[in-house]
């Protein structure tokens, strides 16, 4: 008997998780139920919920008009903070807004399913704005629908926080993927006045995978900072906002998209910068666009122990926003970047303090721009196919990073089979007539093929590197014999 309870005590606490993760109570919004307040409703009134249940982490909380009994409302502030599990805005709900105190935490998914502007926004500014958790994932549109309007999620007012309460919040965490189906916007206003970029604490800390679920046609996109408009006081006075920079970190980018920024509101005190942080632990691909944008620049850095692969290309001049566009610098740490290299646009600083850097453009060989390279560490790939080899090319210097000591090497490794007619080739090509460089020929080291040693020559042009047959052992054992030969043989001779 004892047995037989033991077992059923044991199966009963292994299945009750199971039945617990489901038990979720739906509540829907119903509507502004008090009086005296115009176009707002306060999210702390339990009238306001269906059944008279206040949101909380056991319940899944639903925006649908067809459950309106009060008034709709065009902005739900809180008082205090917000918790759910699930918050999901349905096709029919259109003029969605959320403005928050303190903490926002939904433990579930974020879906936003209205073909309309939701947004996601905060009631204080600078260091009193809000927090947004977001447990699971972020869903904006619905897969497979091409046509009509878009599906926008805004998380921040176009508008800077640096002014009023009515901005973004201070920082958002994502612990899922960020999923955006064809027609799907997603615009951040996320940041602080004043903040330094710190990668260790990301403005915008998403833990899965930014996946743009395009289809080449009808891509998504993406506004790391959208911070579009000035600030317009009640005497309609206008205020540029200072530019800032913003981290956005991820697991990777997936699919096929658009990423660009729109700062003009701090147009008159110039740009801002948009840090996309990579820290991929396995292999993701994007075929679509990274842009700057709108008086922003975007910066690439690459911290990861997986390998991100930029696949769009773009050779033509005419189209600069095009492709991987972007001009505020390519930091690489760790993991490995593959990168089309046909963009005729400079990319700003390579900084390279690990990681590996290459080609991936579908031709053998190409150029890619950049300011400076600064070395540190890291490896830079380069692919020869026998009569082509790739090139960066520097507007300015190359340089030795401050981590890099005597006796270090910079490590490029030459992709290829057949290095046999490899001569004499440039690999990164700068302007060294006036010496824009500290390293030495000795500071190089390029990928070993049996049989030949690479030289390296610098130029006033540039880089060069060169293969060398070098003979086998037997061949030299077979030269040192036939030279002792003919020693002996003019010896006897005299």
């Amino acid at each position: 008997m004892k047995s037989k309870l033991a077992l059923f005590a044991s199966i009963f606490l292994t299945v009750l998780p199971i039945f617990a993760q489901d038990e979720y109570q739906t509540v829907n919004w119903t509507g502004n139920t008090r009086e005296g307040s115009s176009g707002w409703a306060l999210s702390s009134v339990a009238d306001n919920w269906s059944g008279g249940t206040f949101p909380s982490a056991s319940t899944n909380v639903v925006f649908d008009n067809d459950y309106l009994s009060g008034d709709k409302v065009v902005s739900i502030h809180t008082t205090s903070g917000f918790t759910c599990n699930d918050y999901t805005v349905t096709s029919n709900y259109t003029g969605h807004q959320i403005r928050v105190d303190g903490t926002m935490t939904i433990n579930g998914n974020f879906t936003s399913l209205v073909k309309a502007t939701t947004s996601l926004l905060s009631n204080g500014s600078n260091n009193s704005a809000a927090v947004l958790n977001i447990g699971k994932n972020v869903i904006v549109g619905v897969q497979g629908d091409t046509t009509g309007s878009q599906y926008e999620l805004k998380i921040g007012e176009s508008t800077s926080n640096q002014w009023g309460g009515w901005g973004g919040p201070k920082n958002v965490t994502i612990g899922g993927d960020v999923i955006l189906y064809e027609l799907g916007r997603l615009n951040f206003n996320v940041n602080l006045k004043g903040r330094t970029a710190d990668y260790s604490n990301p403005d915008i800390d998403i833990k899965g995978v930014m996946r743009f679920e395009g289809d080449g046609n009808n891509n998504p996109q993406i506004r790391v900072i959208n911070a579009s408009t000035k600030y317009a006081d009640s005497n309609k006075n206008t205020f540029s906002s200072e530019p800032v920079e913003v981290v956005l970190a991820c697991n990777g980018i997936s699919g096929n998209g658009v990423i660009s920024n729109n700062s003009n509101g701090s147009i008159d005190n110039g740009p801002s910068k948009a840090i996309i942080l990579l820290r991929n632990d396995s292999i993701q691909y994007f075929a679509g666009w990274i842009q700057d944008g709108q008086n922003c620049t975007t910066k690439i850095v690459m911290n990861g122990t997986g390998t991100q692969y930029f696949t769009s290309g773009n050779k033509d001049p005419e189209k600069p926003t095009q492709g991987i566009c972007f001009t505020g610098g390519l930091e690489m740490i760790n993991g490995t970047l593959s990168m089309r290299y046909d963009h005729p646009i400079n990319h700003g600083d390579l900084e390279m303090r690990g990681g590996t850097l290459q080609n991936d453009s579908v031709s053998s060989a190409w150029n890619v721009n950049f300011t400076n390279l600064i070395y540190d560490g890291g490896t830079i790939t380069s692919r020869w196919d026998g009569s082509n080899i790739d090139v960066i090319t520097l507007t300015g210097a190359l340089q030795k990073g401050e981590n890099f000591a005597d006796g270090d090497k910079f490590l490029i490794k030459i992709s290829s089979t057949d290095v046999s007619n490899l001569t004499d080739e440039r690999i990164i090509a700068w302007d060294n007539i006036a010496n824009k460089t500290d390293f030495t020929e000795d500071d190089f080291e390029a990928t070993y093929f049996e049989g030949y040693e690479a030289l390296f020559d610098i130029k006033d042009d540039g880089l060069y590197l060169s293969y060398i047959a070098v003979p086998e052992p037997a061949a030299f054992a077979a030269i040192f014999g036939l030279l002792s030969l003919a020693f002996c043989i003019c010896r006897r001779r005299k």
